[in-house]
């Protein structure tokens, strides 16, 4: 799946955030923290490599039916539906990804984590118009800032706005170095090779 190698750090960054919702949910009872700590799990295997199996996304249903009905959506509800995106993005599951995305928006419309996965299937579904909007939106956030400002480089080179691919790529070089050396040498496309002969010494 070409494209989607290129999001790992993506991904990694949101389940930091899906993590501090588990820790977070004081109220919980045994079997929905083990619930929500399975969907992690689950989404986890996108940055290890491990294949992804249609019943990755069980232990993801059980916490939304368990939250379902629930007066307060929780911040649970808001990781547990961005993990099960993850693994619907990476079944090719878009549409369904996608439902699972605006649901999420109607928690927390402004959560970095979301804009990085809306960017990721916009992406993924060549809208990069759309992609660099979450990426810029994401890039605000000093956690997300290297990633984001990787794959905004990614939309903008998609859409052939080379000098702002080549601006972003600068950036993340200047502002990221360690970041910008692993990513650069996991990008398959060869689309970066390119650009990177571009940069100053």
């Amino acid at each position: 799946m070409g494209k989607m190698n290129f999001f790992w750090s993506s991904f990694l960054l949101c389940l930091s955030f899906i993590v501090l919702g588990a820790e977070n949910a004081h109220a919980q009872s045994k079997q929905e923290e083990d619930a929500l700590f399975a969907c992690h799990i689950r989404a986890a295997l996108v940055n290890s490599g491990e294949p992804v199996f249609w019943s990755d996304l069980e232990p993801c249903n059980r916490v939304l039916d368990q939250i379902a009905g629930q007066e307060q959506l929780s911040e649970q509800y808001l990781a547990t539906l961005l993990n099960r995106a993850i693994l619907l993005i990476e079944l090719t599951e878009f549409d369904r990804a996608r439902v699972d995305l605006e649901a999420a928006s109607t928690v927390d419309p402004l959560s970095p984590h979301l804009q990085l996965n809306l960017g990721l299937l916009n992406f993924l579904e060549n809208r990069y118009q759309e992609a660099i909007s979450n990426f810029s939106a994401a890039i605000e956030f000093e956690e997300l800032r290297a990633v984001a400002l990787f794959n905004r480089a990614l939309a903008y080179g998609y859409s052939n706005n080379f000098d702002l691919a080549l601006a972003d790529i600068t950036q993340l070089q200047r502002e990221y170095p360690i970041e910008f050396s692993a990513w650069v040498a996991s990008e398959q496309s060869g689309f970066f090779p390119n650009l990177i002969a571009l940069l100053p010494e």
